[in-house]
């Protein structure tokens, strides 16, 4: 049973969220201090002296990351796509406008490669309904600090059976993962201020053209690897056509490359149900369960060479195994 909640108020998070220049006149806290405290002011001292004696080579580093850009297997998850609003195309006509931008795995693998900068999140509200939390990233050369804040019910969408979706409270497990899942986009935000703009561009459009894959790899063996994917999220053969507007088996190894994006959005919760919806149409409904057969339970147990008391014990201790992993 789904338990009912009451709207949260979102409080009013005490931290500094973009620090430019001078103080905040309605500040409670400062951002800093609080990544002090989170982080231990006797080892972010330490980094910073580290950082000053052993500074990046960041033509190194950008080759490096560039060259992480040129591999299969990393540049898939690195970037993200979605469409917003339309444009027209060179013949005039009416297309999806497609946003690119760089993923928490291209973050992640740029923010190792440039060395001496530290990222992480903090909680700042906590309660039974809700919860805040601040990302931070700081370039220990530089001091550019960056930080971000984000609000949150501890609610998420599960699946009817009819196809629908239904609102419920997360548990620990789950609240968990909810709270990564937002820092981690937050975080990758911060850590993309700390880098020049442009040089982010490249590395998504690096990782675009080798999702395309050029000739090295099949074509209709990616396509094929691609619906496969989307099915897994529900999405159909004929939703695709709708998005692409022409068969699946004409993709364009451009279109494989944009539709991986999207993919990584949708995976990544930037890209909205309904968002969702309306680019490929309804998620595709669970299959449904088959309908009970006639046969009375202990007499399919004994067909199957199996007593009740001898399957009863195993449940049992799958519950327990199951209990032990939550």
């Amino acid at each position: 049973m789904t338990k009912q909640k009451t709207e949260t108020e979102k409080p009013k998070l005490p931290v500094v969220i973009e620090e430019k220049g001078g103080l905040p006149s309605e500040m409670t806290m400062d951002a800093g201090t609080e990544i002090m405290k989170s982080e231990g002011q006797g080892e972010i001292q330490a980094a910073v002296v580290l950082a000053k004696r052993f500074p990046r080579n960041e033509e190194k580093a950008k080759a490096s990351l560039l060259a992480a850009c040129d591999l299969e297997d990393f540049a898939g998850g690195a970037y993200y796509s979605f469409p917003r609003g339309k444009k027209k195309n060179e013949d005039g006509e009416w297309v999806p406008n497609i946003i690119s931008g760089g993923g928490i795995r291209l973050a992640r693998e740029a923010k190792r490669l440039w060395m001496n900068v530290r990222s992480g999140f903090f909680i700042t509200h906590d309660d039974d309904d809700a919860r805040g939390i601040v990302t931070w990233a700081w370039d220990l050369e530089t001091n550019n600090r960056e930080s971000s804040s984000d609000f949150f019910k501890k609610v998420i969408q599960r699946k009817t059976e009819n196809g629908g979706t239904i609102s419920v409270t997360a548990d620990e497990r789950e609240l968990r993962e909810l709270t990564f899942r937002r820092a981690a986009i937050l975080e990758r935000n911060c850590i993309f201020t700390l880098f020049p703009s442009y040089f982010i561009d490249q590395c998504v459009e690096t990782c675009k053209r080798t999702e395309a894959g050029g000739d090295k790899v099949d074509l209709k063996d990616r396509i094929a690897k691609m619906e496969k994917a989307f099915a897994s999220l529900g999405t159909t053969e004929k939703g695709l056509e709708k998005y692409l507007q022409k068969p699946v088996k004409a993709c364009t190894r451009e279109d494989l490359a944009e539709l991986r994006g999207i993919m990584q959005s949708i995976k990544d919760g930037i890209i909205s149900p309904q968002e969702r919806e309306e680019m490929f149409g309804p998620a595709a409904q669970p299959p449904k369960r088959e309908a009970a057969s006639a046969v009375p339970d202990g007499e399919k147990k004994k067909r199957e060479g199996l007593s009740m008391e001898s399957v009863r014990p195993a449940q049992n201790q799958a519950t327990s195994h199951e209990e032990k992993l939550s």
